[in-house]
């Protein structure tokens, strides 16, 4: 499978196959320093993401549950650590 980016004209291939094979010869799961959490409210999306978590090995790292993003509260990063939060809501939808 390749990326629309592989056929840009100044895409570098040997700095791309370098990054891709570093990334594979490392374990995901070892020593991965964040803490991944998702939602979603569709079960069927639930049950997609942890199908892929569980084939890319990060079954460890990465949490999905179904739960409306208006339930996450900033008292569950207890710690207070930063954080970021990534969203894709529905189209037509703000």
């Amino acid at each position: 499978k390749g990326f629309g980016f592989e056929k840009w004209a100044y895409h570098d291939k040997s700095l791309w196959r370098e990054t891709v094979n570093e990334a594979v010869e490392q374990d995901a799961s070892e020593d991965f320093p964040f803490q991944i959490k998702g939602y979603d409210s569709d079960n069927e999306s639930i049950q997609s993401a942890l199908k892929n978590i569980a084939a890319a090995g990060l079954e460890g790292a990465i949490h999905v549950e179904r739960r409306e993003l208006a339930q996450f509260a900033l008292h569950q990063n207890p710690d207070n650590q930063a954080g970021m939060i990534v969203s894709n809501p529905p189209y037509g939808e703000r």
